[in-house]
């Protein structure tokens, strides 16, 4: 695959984790899994299974809990709170 044929934002995320790199070889692969919806400690919670049994948690993007939050990188915390704003539990 040509450097051309790979989407921006492939190349952007790589160029991200990577900076400096040379990208020597691209293949466009398509993963096959179940996307389920499950029940843990009273919150549903996407999560993609591969055919292997493999479960891949990060797989199907942000997640927001009940009140709409959401978390980009997994670390628990809204990514768009303001350090400002109080809590109104």
């Amino acid at each position: 695959m040509r450097k051309n044929q790979i989407p921006d934002a492939v190349l952007k995320e790589v160029m991200k984790d990577y900076p400096g790199a040379t990208i020597q070889a691209a293949e466009h692969v398509q993963l096959f899994y179940y996307e389920m919806d499950v029940l843990v400690d009273g919150k549903i919670v996407e999560v993609a299974v591969f055919a292997t049994g493999d479960i891949e948690d990060n797989l199907l993007g942000d997640q927001s809990d009940e009140d709409g939050h959401t978390d980009h990188d997994g670390d628990d915390h809204d990514d768009h709170e303001d350090s400002d704003e109080e809590d109104d539990d």
